[in-house]
């Protein structure tokens, strides 16, 4: 093959691909990508090797005495680089897979040749080829000092490695940096140590590393004050081959967490995974689960100089973070071979005995990172060395600004909805306009926030998930809090009796009446219209957060001057911009809306196309839905009466005990219970909801768990049993409910709401329409079972599927007994109670049932399990402390509250402080980390704070304090009815319906002075604690099921005496 060949066939492919684009231009875009992409990758790369290979030609034609690098392993898009490092070779690229016969050609046109590999793995028939022809094989890695941002990003490398012996992390055998480290003479270098000082303090001073692409200033935040020995375990990519050729033994990143716990049993451990796991390049393959509760582990990337803070020893396997620690004066212990370990730096627990020298971090640096690599400047054309390269990484990091190289602003516009034009960060930097709205679903938005606060914005950063927002790696640092507020849609908009839950409500209601309507009309008397109401009204529930969510656009586009909406991708937040275009056009305020994808043609599309509205679907004879229907029901009740064998006085039990969950399943034992032990009867149980197979498994297990199996039989309501035992009759009904019903409803819905709106909740629409098949199953078999039914007990009776249930049990004159598993605020989107005795917990639950239109007689003050339960593990911690007078305060911290908890810490470590008064903090189990640092930050320094762990004894610490504070966590009801002086802090104004101030629990403070003078007066026991004292007494009086002793009798009688 010649020169005139390689340019034939560079023709061809031209060709070849210009031919692709016609047809892509053709058939449309999207359709054409989904079957060319494989194809169309190679075709670039072919023509990409073959441009190589002609600048390979080039090279050889004008410096035909060069000798020939032939690389293997060398991806796509590094080649270009690599070129660059290796130029005193003509350098060939062959995939690893090469046959032999194009081996064989490409060494007869070679000089000289020597094959060069990337990383270690060498394919066996490339090693057996140059074995016999004794060709060298040479290994390339990148430098220490590579770029700002990931290999695995793309990032051209500034420093490479070329080894002609081994490779620096492979420990198996010599390496040319071993053998430098072996061999060279130092002393006689001086000018060489003299550039390793100062290329060391340089790094140091500017918290220089390899890629230089993670946050600063964040360590001291999350780690919070230090109070033990702190151990900083460095996580690696366990499957990468610098563990496979560095590690006589590989252990996982949880062995080496339990090595540093076994070793250091009383420090904070910290664990770090590696850059290209957070970063969701690699996967962490050991399970962290192990470990979670005994370590500190912190997904929030941030650099390895951040990360040593206050740090007191290192463990890692092979990591170059280990040889960074050890710049910064961080003892290191490894459990591999790095490249620096056996010099007498580090504590090895893997010896190289080839190693015999003692050298010093001046030497070992100016051998890895001075004489091993070579460096290249950024556009690869000039050589250059480690200082200049340290020089520029310095000037590039200290010159970021909104265009910057980071991953999250590379080549990324937001496009404006109203011009469709890109506007650059720059843009809204610069704007007179101040607020800002950020929506989110990428952790990198906190980024952006940052750099537009830089410019005196005000940021409101919006996630659409709330797991988004607690996310450790979306901690706003101190210097942004001013600017920054972050939040999710949920929080900002889900609060109870608030105007953004009426409307969603007022929205909700529509979808269930034009649904009730439609089956109504459908069912023709088949099932009571009553049952059909409960059925219509689980789609309120089903909708409510997309509605809130949808009319929570409008309010943002309304409060802000830019709405900056960023996401990954189109598909994944078509609900999310359909939204947007939709309030734009009717609000006439699209200029405010700006998007942005990682892929900007995504974006052009969408402002482009805007939003479906071709909702027309082929609506069927209601005459033909009719007949549908019939034939289903007639013959699922058929078989349903011919087939269901169910016991005679069996009490029908539903409730929610899948995952042992604290707020349901103690009532829903509680039922179990009484029913079984106490009155021996048999029982059918139903979780409420639809079940899959491996759920009703799990269930069974937890009824074997707790004696109840065998008494109890568990309901099998999955659809693959339905599809089963009811075979056509069921898929039929299946393929009429999501097609012919959805397409029935759907037009119906048109004519109450808009289009546009309908087709943004279409998908969860079509979700519950397609629960409709098995619910009515579900409905035909509970007909037949409540024939022989004692009575129907549930601690799920806002749920849909036991409202329906109430409603079949009340036509067979069988009685519904409820019990509230939880306290309940006062909401718009709660129904009055069905059933026809409903135990309550406390005089106010009465009341909030009775606003509701529960009828007063059907309602019982019971208590509650999960209270009692509380009140005894008080009294176990009570009993086992001795009784201090001198007064001591907990706060109890609650989640998915920073702005509160931030202030309420402020001011009770000021309080603390000024009047020398002992406090106890204790984090929520779900605590925020972020979150929980930052209060701890608060607390720093002050001897007054038992400052808790988020798994520590609640109760126990409750005992030992006089004083309970917080802002409406059921702690401070639980200590209350206890017996201890109970504050709510609440500074600012959240207008929460439980307000335990209201009840005469607890004082309210709604500032840190308030708060003070109150803490004052329950320690003086002057005028306010006579008040709380005298309230206390006058809601127990009313609620006497929580008055000691503590039992639940109160409430197991309410529910034998309803089985009499």
């Amino acid at each position: 093959m010649d020169f005139e060949d390689i340019q034939s066939k560079t023709n061809a492919v031209k060709a070849n691909i210009k031919g692709k684009i016609k047809k892509i231009k053709k058939d449309g875009f999207l359709k054409t990508v989904q079957k060319t992409t494989k194809e169309l990758e190679k075709v670039r790369e072919a023509y990409l090797d073959t441009r190589l290979a002609i600048k390979y030609y080039s090279g050889y034609i004008t410096q035909p005495y060069k000798r020939t690098a032939i690389a293997f392993n060398v991806a796509q898009w590094k080649r270009k680089y690599v070129i660059n490092f290796l130029n005193e070779y003509n350098v060939l690229f062959f995939s690893s897979n090469m046959d032999m016969d194009s081996l064989h050609i490409a060494m007869k046109i070679a000089h000289n040749p020597v094959f060069v590999i990337w990383g270690r793995n060498t394919p066996v028939h490339i090693s057996s080829y140059a074995e016999i022809y004794r060709i060298p094989i040479y290994y390339i890695e990148d430098g220490f000092i590579r770029s700002i941002g990931l290999g695995a990003n793309h990032v051209p490398p500034l420093s490479l490695c070329l080894d002609k012996t081994g490779l620096y992390y492979d420990s198996t055998q010599p390496s040319d940096l071993e053998n430098i480290l072996n061999t060279y003479d130092f002393e006689k270098d001086s000018k060489l140590l003299e550039e390793a000082n100062k290329c060391l303090n340089f790094i140091k001073h500017n918290h220089l590393s390899k890629y230089n692409d993670t946050n600063e200033g964040l360590a001291e935040s999350l780690y919070g004050p230090k109070t033990n020995q702190r151990i900083l375990v460095l996580g690696q990519v366990e499957d990468d081959q610098s563990l496979i050729y560095g590690c006589n033994v590989v252990i996982t990143n949880v062995q080496l967490i339990k090595k540093a716990l076994e070793e250091n049993p009383e420090a904070q451990i910290i664990y770090k995974p590696h850059p290209d796991v957070l970063f969701g390049k690699r996967k962490e393959l050991s399970d962290l689960s192990e470990v979670e509760d005994k370590v500190e582990i912190f997904k929030t990337p941030m650099s390895l100089a951040d990360a040593l803070y206050e740090v007191d020893r290192v463990y890692t396997l092979t990591s170059l973070g280990g040889f960074e620690s050890l710049l910064y004066g961080v003892p290191v212990t490894t459990f591999g071979a790095p490249f620096y370990s056996g010099w007498g730096l580090t504590d090895d627990r893997q010896i190289v005995s080839r190693r015999k020298r003692k050298l010093t971090l001046e030497k070992l640096f100016a051998a890895a990172y001075i004489l091993y690599p070579r460096y290249r400047s950024y556009n690869g054309l000039e050589k250059t060395n480690l200082y200049e390269t340290l020089a520029f990484l310095k000037e590039r990091l200290t010159d970021i600004h909104l265009s910057s190289s980071l991953s999250v602003e590379r080549g990324m516009s937001f496009y404006n909805a109203a011009t469709t034009h890109p506007l650059g960060l720059q843009y809204f930097a610069k704007s007179t306009d101040s607020k800002t709205i950020i929506l989110t679903d990428k952790k990198d938005s906190l980024m952006l926030a940052e750099k537009l606060s830089k410019y005196n914005k005000e940021i409101l950063l919006v996630t659409t998930r709330d797991n988004l927002a607690n996310d450790e790696a979306m901690f706003v640092k101190n210097e942004f809090l001013n600017n920054i507020k972050l939040t999710s849609i949920h929080k900002l908009y889900s609060k109870p009796m608030s105007d953004a839950e009426s409307q969603a409500v007022r929205y909700a209601k529509i979808f269930s009446f034009e649904l009730l309507k439609i089956l109504k009309l459908i069912t023709n008397n088949l099932v009571h219209h009553n049952i059909l109401a409960q059925i219509s009204e689980g789609i309120e529930d089903y909708l409510y957060m997309e509605i809130l969510r949808f009319n929570g656009y409008a309010d943002m586009l309304n409060n802000s001057d830019h709405l900056l909406a960023y996401f990954d991708d189109y598909e994944s937040s078509k609900d999310v911009i359909d939204s947007l275009m939709y309030h734009g056009e009717k609000m006439e305020c699209f200029s405010k809306i700006n998007v942005a994808f990682k892929e900007v043609n995504a974006t052009k599309k969408i402002l482009k196309e805007g939003i479906s509205t071709n909702l027309e679907e082929e609506i069927r004879l209601i005459a033909d839905c009719k007949e549908k229907f019939a034939a289903f029901w007639w013959g699922v009740d058929h078989q349903s009466f011919k087939n269901l064998k169910v016991k005679d006085d069996v009490v029908v039990v539903c409730g929610d005990i899948a995952d042992e969950n604290y707020a349901y399943s103690p009532a829903t034992f509680k039922l179990l219970d009484v029913a079984i032990k106490q009155k021996k009867l048999k029982v059918l149980y139903i979780n409420n909801s639809i079940l899959g197979d491996s759920l009703q498994d799990k269930i069974k297990a937890t009824l074997l768990k707790y004696n109840y199996a065998e008494s109890c039989e568990v309901y099998n309501g999955s659809v693959l049993n339905f599809r089963k035992k009811y075979a056509e009759v069921y898929t039929d009904a299946e393929k009429f409910f999501s097609e012919d019903l959805l397409a029935f409803y759907i037009y119906e819905l048109r004519k109450q709401l808009p289009t546009e709106f309908i087709s943004i909740v279409q998908s969860r629409i079509k979700a519950y329409i397609n629960n409709l098949a098995p619910l009515f199953v579900l409905i035909s078999e509970f007909s037949v079972v409540m024939r022989n039914a004692k009575a129907y007990f549930t601690s799920m009776e806002r749920g849909h599927i036991s409202r329906a249930i109430v409603e079949i049990a009340r036509e067979s004159g069988v009685k519904t007994i409820g019990l509230q598993p939880q306290v309940i605020s006062e909401s718009a989107r709660y129904r009055k109670a069905l059933v026809d005795q409903m135990g309550v917990i406390d005089t106010k639950q009465k009341d909030i049932f009775e606003a509701l239109g529960t009828t007063s007689k059907n309602l019982h003050i019971v208590g509650s399990v999960n209270i009692i339960d509380r009140m005894y593990r008080m009294e176990e911690a009570h009993s086992g402390i001795n009784v201090n007078n001198e007064p001591t305060i907990f706060f109890a911290m609650q989640h998915s509250l920073p702005e509160e908890m931030m202030l309420i810490s402020k001011a009770l470590n000021n309080i603390s402080r000024k009047n020398n008064i002992k406090l106890i903090v204790k984090p929520h189990p779900m605590q925020e980390l972020p979150i929980l640092n930052r209060v701890k930050n608060i607390f720093d320094g002050s001897e007054n704070i038992n400052f808790l762990s988020r798994d520590s004894d609640t109760y126990l610490a409750i005992a030992k304090s006089s004083i309970v504070i917080g802002l409406f966590s059921s702690v401070l009801l639980e200590s209350a009815i206890y017996g201890k002086e109970v504050i709510v802090a609440d500074f600012k104004d959240l207008h929460e319906s439980i307000d335990y101030s209201e009840l005469g629990l607890a004082l309210k403070a709604r500032n840190e002075q308030e708060l003070e003078q109150l803490i004052q007066d329950l320690i003086q026991k002057g005028v306010e604690y006579r008040k709380l004292v005298k309230t206390r007494d006058s809601y127990l009086s009313k609620n006497p099921q929580f008055m000691a002793p503590y039992n639940t009798h109160c409430l197991e009688k309410f529910l034998s005496d309803s089985l009499n």
